[in-house]
């Protein structure tokens, strides 16, 4: 079973999901199973989390921006603990899924995208 954990990404703001490779019983992981927990608690996968990526099963690492999470299925609130689960895929079938998390990154708001400024009445223009 992986050891999951999440923050926030400091560069972009997104969730940073990240696990440890578990015991492969013989078998080389061909893909991760990875699903976030709904405000509802049913669990769903994401496309921001792909674990069937090449990059995602070697990193063992993905980002999930917030919008996904504040968006259906998930509508997580803001300052919610993010529940992720990870589970590893091989030719024998699908492991256990990781604990519950008691730790780790929270819901944070969206930014908006900056009003293109506008001259005011009270700009100055110089002249030459």
């Amino acid at each position: 079973m992986p050891a999951v954990t999440t923050s926030v990404d400091a560069s972009t703001g997104q969730l940073l999901v990240e696990w440890t490779a578990p015991s492969t019983n013989g078998a080389s992981i061909s893909a991760y199973v990875i699903e976030v927990q709904a405000s509802d608690s049913t669990w769903h996968t994401t496309t921001s989390c792909d674990g069937t990526s090449l990059s995602v099963v070697g990193l063992r690492r993905c980002l999930i921006p917030m919008q996904t999470l504040t968006s259906a299925p998930f509508t997580l609130a803001l300052d919610a603990l993010v529940q992720v689960r990870v589970a590893a895929v091989n030719s024998k079938g699908t492991g256990l899924t990781s604990t519950l998390l008691t730790t780790g990154g929270r819901v944070r708001t969206v930014p908006t995208a900056a009003n293109i400024p506008e001259r005011g009445t009270d700009t100055t223009q110089f002249r030459i």
